[in-house]
């Protein structure tokens, strides 16, 4: 009787065996704990909160005033709230029209002309979020004629003198004097005419500005300082 006991023994202990292919559970660790449960848990610790979108602190354009001679400024500040690297790169458009290879913060002015209308566009990423932000449209405005004086100053009669102006929109100039001595005028094309000697009464100096303006209203000014002498030649002073 005590053979068939011990028998029954040794065979359900071989049925618990086959039941769990791995053996008996370890003795430290109650049969029904999974430590595979451990690891996902602690990985989720170790990630965090979520990324959070970088921040676009400073956007820009400048000047205050764009014209066909000033080159626009794109300002721009950006940073990550969670302490990493933001970047960002800019794209400029002009009519709508994206400018090509330009990228910089900075674009030349020979992109544009007077009535254009300017935005640039900023693309912010912290390497895992990124967004885009663009500006306001920008009409770039006229931009004054220029005068180019004389090397080294005049002096003389300036009669048949030539005033070299320029307009950098290509508009046609108009040309006046004012404050000048009587008889001195300017033609269409910026030729100063002063004919013969002054009469006595006109003797003394004069703060003359001849004037060159554009079809906008926008004017450069040439200052000239004359002194007449009753009975001589137009002596002209250069300006200081």
């Amino acid at each position: 009787m005590m053979l068939l006991t011990l028998t029954l023994l040794s065979l359900l202990s071989l049925l618990a065996c086959v039941d769990r292919p791995d053996g008996p559970p370890p003795p430290h660790l109650p049969p029904s704990v999974d430590t595979a449960v451990f690891e996902p848990l602690q990985e989720a610790a170790d990630e965090g909160r979520p990324n959070r979108r970088p921040r676009l602190t400073t956007f820009e354009l400048g000047p205050e005033v764009i014209t066909s001679t000033t080159d626009a400024i794109a300002k721009v500040k950006a940073n990550d709230p969670d302490g990493g690297m933001a970047t960002t790169r800019v794209r400029w458009l002009v009519n709508g029209e994206a400018v090509p290879g330009q990228r910089s913060n900075s674009l030349s002015h020979t992109w544009y002309q007077r009535g254009d209308r300017l935005q640039v566009e900023v693309e912010v990423s912290d390497g895992i979020d990124a967004f885009t932000s663009r500006s306001e449209q920008r009409v770039v405005e006229n931009s004054p004629p220029s005068i180019e004086m004389p090397k080294g100053g005049f002096q003389g009669n300036p009669d048949g003198l030539q005033l070299l102006a320029s307009d950098p929109d290509g508009d046609t100039l108009s040309y006046r004097i004012e404050d000048g001595p009587p008889g001195m005028t300017i033609d269409r094309s910026g030729v100063i005419h002063f004919s013969g000697a002054p009469d006595p009464a006109a003797a003394g100096t004069f703060n003359a500005k001849i004037i060159a303006e554009d079809t906008v209203g926008a004017y450069a000014v040439w200052p000239l300082t004359l002194t007449l002498t009753p009975g001589k030649a137009t002596e002209q002073i250069p300006a200081n």
